[in-house]
């Protein structure tokens, strides 16, 4: 069922994929989105992503998103960037998460310290770390 929903997915047939997700565990999915994205190296895997996202906003969605960013397509202009959005967009979802927080604290280590200094300060603070 993963080869079937990998194929939909690369052709672009995010519906039927969809449909298809009924049919296997939320791991399996995971799998097929990160040997799209990884081993096919096709942003198919997160536009799949943000499709699921368009029908229903769920932190589970933009935690997979920002993942996925991170270990498939930090070379992409934005890739870094992008993900973060989708941190923050899941702390707007579970504000009182400490582990969406924590996950912040990767942006600050980047070179490019897209979270900054005084905001990593402030969530050690808040997170006692």
């Amino acid at each position: 069922m993963i080869k079937k929903i990998k194929e939909l997915i690369l052709r672009g047939e995010f519906l039927e994929a969809r449909v298809t997700m009924d049919c296997i565990t939320k791991e399996e999915l995971e799998i097929a989105i990160f040997e799209i994205g990884c081993d096919e190296e096709s942003i198919c895997a997160y536009s799949f992503i943000c499709f699921l996202l368009l029908e229903k906003e769920s932190v589970e969605y933009h935690c997979l998103a920002s993942k996925l960013l991170n270990i498939a397509f930090p070379h992409i202009y934005g890739g870094y960037q992008t993900s973060l959005y989708h941190i923050r967009k899941a702390i707007e979802l579970e504000p009182h998460n400490k582990e969406l927080k924590k996950e912040l604290l990767f942006f600050n280590d980047l070179p490019e310290k897209l979270v900054s200094d005084e905001e990593a300060r402030e969530i050690r603070n808040e997170l006692c770390l």
